[in-house]
């Protein structure tokens, strides 16, 4: 087995697929956590990684990816034991143990795919491994429903299982990981405040992407369950959506091209998005599943894509995953503030989703004009230049925008 299946079957192993379609339900209604109150104790995952986003990235950059992603593995186990302990705060440990995994391997993930690929074609490589991802995964959600209706800690011990079957995997991948010294913190201030242009509309849709999906990934099983009071529904509609993530993966791959219009790319997941939410927003189970299918639709062309941009922009090859670690923490600032206004303004799941529908679309159209007027209407992405270590951007006229050139240092 070569190292890219065993990174594919660590990715399958280490996913909490078998655990998403009833989490929230089980947080509900077994532990006693209210909706509201699920989303107020999400801040711990904003907060956490404005601490430990960027030394994070800095730490698997210092001591090699696989061993960071093994810690991380570590946490995700202590996460799911906790949460069977249903003590009074288990919650909320929970988010904050499963927060740090996140963060931990936030990047490190793709840094070691990008290092396993050595820097050629990542983007189809990445939106390979999600097709797989997708595609296999589904099986795991009718698991959870069966598993669920015997016992409710049953998808969690499995959960368990699978994360240290994952372990083994990890462990096996055969790469000689380079590593880099810890980077002096005068360097991390300069990088960190200084953001080129073209990143913005990025940020901006992220931040919202990433507050959308925390909303909905954290409550919409159990507004499935309300309006149906199934849970095999959730687990069918679940293998449904990750069937068309699969789908949605396999076409990115076999269309992506380097020449793609980055701005058109970007409106076209923001008009879908927009749609989505609205759809959401009506509370009517049909609306509700269609609106789940289109997000889904778009989530692994968009962490595909977006995150190939953001590797773009990356200096050394040994840096990608402290890289990484900047635009994730400056994303997360961001989406942060979304959850603050959301606890301030809003009571409920439709009122949140129709106000993300319009702020979404509008400024998601300010970005991509904002996009297409300050300089990257004409970029195309030039990843060969990964393995020569320059990684610039190529205009059409040909000029060359160095990244050095570009970078503080």
């Amino acid at each position: 087995m070569d190292n890219i299946n065993k990174y594919k079957a660590f990715a399958f192993f280490k996913s909490t697929a078998i655990t998403l379609p009833i989490l929230p339900i089980y947080i509900n209604s077994d532990i006693g956590v209210s909706v509201s109150d699920i989303i107020y104790y999400s801040w711990i995952s904003f907060i956490v990684p404005f601490f430990l986003e960027i030394p994070s990235g800095m730490l698997s950059d210092a001591i090699g990816y696989i061993r960071t992603l093994c810690i991380a593995t570590l946490f995700f186990i202590m996460s799911f034991i906790v949460l069977m302990m249903q003590f009074e705060l288990s919650y909320v440990y929970y988010i904050l143990l499963i927060t740090v995994a996140s963060v931990l391997y936030s990047g490190t993930d793709m840094a070691l795919l990008y290092r396993i690929s050595e820097g050629n074609q990542i983007g189809k490589i990445k939106a390979e491994v999600d097709h797989f991802f997708y595609k296999y995964t589904s099986l795991l959600f009718l698991i959870s429903g069966v598993l669920y209706s015997f016992n409710v800690y049953l998808p969690i011990i499995f959960q368990i299982i699978s994360l240290m079957i994952s372990l083994l995997f990890l462990r096996s991948i055969d790469i000689e990981e380079k590593v880099s010294r810890l980077m002096p913190v005068n360097r991390i201030g300069l990088r960190l405040f200084y953001i080129r242009p073209y990143i913005v509309p990025l940020l901006l849709f992220s931040s919202l992407f990433i507050f959308g999906l925390n909303v909905n990934v954290r409550t919409i099983s159990i507004q499935f369950f309300e309006n149906n009071n199934n849970v095999y529904y959730i687990c069918i509609l679940f293998i449904f959506t990750n069937f068309i993530s699969s789908l949605s993966a396999k076409y990115y791959k076999e269309r992506y091209s380097e020449d793609w219009n980055i701005a058109l790319v970007l409106f076209y997941m923001i008009a879908s998005l927009s749609i989505a939410y609205l759809f959401i927003s009506i509370d009517n189970i049909v609306m509700l599943s269609l609106g789940f299918c289109l997000i889904c639709i778009v989530k692994p062309v968009y962490r595909s894509y977006i995150y190939t941009l953001y590797m773009s922009f990356q200096e050394k090859e040994y840096d990608v995953a402290t890289t990484l670690s900047y635009y994730t923490l400056l994303s997360s600032i961001l989406a942060s503030f979304f959850s603050f206004l959301y606890g301030k303004l809003f009571i409920n799941f439709q009122q949140i989703n129709i106000v993300l529908s319009i702020f979404i679309f509008i400024v998601g159209c300010i970005s991509v004009i904002y996009f297409i007027v300050v300089r990257s209407n004409q970029y195309r992405l030039n990843y060969n230049s990964f393995s020569t270590k320059e990684s610039y951007l190529l205009r059409e006229n040909n000029q060359i925008f160095l990244y050095r050139n570009i970078w503080i240092t």
